[in-house]
């Protein structure tokens, strides 16, 4: 039974305890959040506590979150998409089923029957064309609407969404991504972002807002019984915050049911009988120079730059070896989205010496510039 969304963009080992056949991963940094049911369809977990160590990610209505993942995880608890996706492609969620009509570059999406917003008004296919129509008013900040031409019912179950030119990534990137409103709370509503009535909430998701402490960073949520895939096992959702310091702590304590943890703590965790969730590498953190700006516009101070950066050092020391090298190719080696093509620029104090030599850089001002000091 689908009742929450799974985004994998993090990285980070989790910790939680097996919960009544449940298993909650909240990945770290962006703590985005994966909640699978398991066990017999009687199952049922009362409260699951999620800590985080950010805790505000905004009012979760469409235009109130903020705009980084969790912000929308705490919108998606609400609000539907027409579809969603698992590790398997594109499944339904509000429409059943779709098709693609490549003379017309339209979609035309079969809508599911007996939906209602949590405000107990049906939903219909008129929701849908209003949203569409919406956001070409007020953009949604996860998507382009630029690439839709128009939204038309055709009936009370069936939509159909004509674009400006055939878009590959519509699916994803629009269907499976944009919160559908209802037309009765959002029409006549001129500014989205400032709308913070419990109105806002109206969503055919499978959660409701009960509380937010916006300074406290809190989070609850209980369980929409009358969901159209089925009353989620999970009847509240509470999240705290607390920081990566204390996780480790508070998961002892009993505090809370999961949370993203030091890597160094996750084996005594793992030993006192908490289950351990690892999320990909797909979380990177750069070094962006200015190539437009002295002495950044010169390719041999750049080259010089990166011959200087020990990555093997900076994994071990600022990640405590819970991380992997990066690389030019912007993902690690071992990642599908690495570009192997690019020259890499191994961790090398000589060739360094000879590119900041044709930069004609003096040590003197290397010191300044080089981060010198992993030369040692």
């Amino acid at each position: 039974m689908k009742f929450t969304r799974i985004m994998n963009m993090a990285i980070g080992p989790l910790c939680s305890r097996e919960h009544s056949g449940l298993v909650l991963a909240a990945m770290a940094l962006t703590l985005l959040m994966l909640v699978t049911a398991q066990g017999s369809d009687d199952e049922t977990v009362e409260t699951l506590t999620i800590a985080d160590s950010t805790g505000d990610w905004g009012y979760p209505s469409p235009y109130g979150h903020y705009s980084r993942g969790p912000g929308y995880i705490r919108m998606s608890l609400i609000f539907d998409t027409l579809i969603w996706k698992d590790e398997n492609g594109f499944v339904p969620a509000l429409a059943e089923s779709w098709e693609y009509l490549a003379d017309e570059k339209a979609y035309v999406f079969h809508l599911r029957d007996k939906v209602t917003w949590n405000d107990k008004e049906p939903f219909s296919a008129q929701d849908v064309a209003f949203t569409i129509d919406y956001i070409q008013d007020h953009p949604y900040q996860w998507v382009d609407s630029s690439t839709i031409e128009s939204a038309e019912v055709l009936d009370d179950r069936t939509v159909k969404i004509t674009l400006t030119e055939e878009y590959a990534p519509f699916l994803d990137q629009v269907a499976g991504t944009l919160p559908i409103l209802p037309e009765h709370i959002y029409d006549g509503v001129s500014d989205p972002a400032s709308f913070m009535d419990s109105e806002a909430l109206t969503g055919t998701g499978p959660f409701m807002l009960k509380s937010y402490d916006k300074a406290q960073g809190s989070y609850l949520y209980e369980a929409n019984e009358d969901y159209y895939q089925g009353a989620p096992r999970t009847k509240q959702i509470k999240f705290i915050k607390v920081s990566q310091e204390m996780a480790s702590a508070s998961l002892e304590k009993g505090d809370v049911d999961a949370a993203a943890v030091p890597g160094e703590t996750v084996d005594s965790l793992k030993d006192d009988g908490f289950a351990v969730i690892k999320g990909n590498h797909d979380w990177v953190a750069k070094i962006m120079v200015n190539h437009n700006k002295e002495p950044f516009s010169d390719i041999k101070f750049r080259q010089a730059l990166y011959y200087a950066i020990d990555r093997d050092d900076l994994v071990k020391t600022g990640l405590r070896g819970y991380g992997l090298e990066g690389s030019a190719g912007l993902y690690a080696s071992d990642n599908d989205w690495h570009n192997p093509s690019q020259e890499e620029y191994a961790h090398d104090p000589a060739q360094d010496r000879k590119a900041a030599g044709g930069a004609g850089l003096r040590n003197g001002r290397r010191r300044k510039v080089l981060f010198y000091r992993w030369l040692s």
